[in-house]
């Protein structure tokens, strides 16, 4: 609801973009007593999004976790991949 409101209630418009949060769940069962092991288990068990993605020719697909979402400006790092046209962009930031 926060991201919704932050990226959408603003007035800023993305024209064929879009914001898209995936929380992590648990899901009934064996497999759904774990939580998420960290950021890239998201990523495997939420594959089937990029999946998606892929099959409605989205060209771009940003992963943040939601405290990243709030201190980064990422209008230039996303123009930056898009520029170089690279396969992958990664950003990070020190720690402490």
């Amino acid at each position: 609801r926060h991201l919704a409101r932050t990226y959408f209630g603003n007035g800023i418009n993305f024209g064929d973009r879009f914001v898209e949060v995936l929380a992590a769940t648990q899901t009934p069962g064996e497999t759904g007593k774990n939580w998420f092991q960290g950021t890239a288990d998201a990523v495997r068990q939420f594959i089937w999004v990029f999946e998606d993605a892929k099959n409605r020719n989205i060209e771009n697909v940003a992963i943040l976790c939601g405290d990243h979402l709030y201190r980064m400006d990422y209008m230039d790092f996303i123009q930056s991949h898009i520029d170089r046209d690279a396969d992958i962009t990664i950003s990070c930031a020190a720690v402490g």
